[in-house]
């Protein structure tokens, strides 16, 4: 439901009087993948002297899940390796 509202439903588009949807990519309603917005974030940026390509909810939620895992992995940073570890216990056993 947050993503709907953030997405710019418009119930009736006045000049065509159909439904429409702002900041995606269709215009219509989409589902939330990471396989369209990460294309479409490849085409912006292929593309990026094209002015009817623009940033849509999609392509920032990827890059946002992708930011956000990355400052995790390097707020969570433990010295040394898994490989390291796990020989130690294997040692054990």
């Amino acid at each position: 439901m947050v993503s709907l509202r953030t997405s710019g439903h418009l119930a009736e588009d006045p000049n065509t009087l159909e439904e429409k949807f702002f900041a995606t990519n269709t215009g219509r309603m989409e589902s939330m993948s990471f396989v369209s917005p990460l294309a479409y974030l490849l085409e912006l940026l292929l593309l990026w002297s094209d002015k009817s390509r623009v940033m849509t909810f999609g392509i920032a939620s990827a890059l946002g899940v992708v930011a956000g895992s990355f400052a995790h992995a390097l707020a969570t940073r433990r010295s040394g390796s898994r490989a390291s570890a796990t020989r130690k216990t294997s040692s054990i056993i």
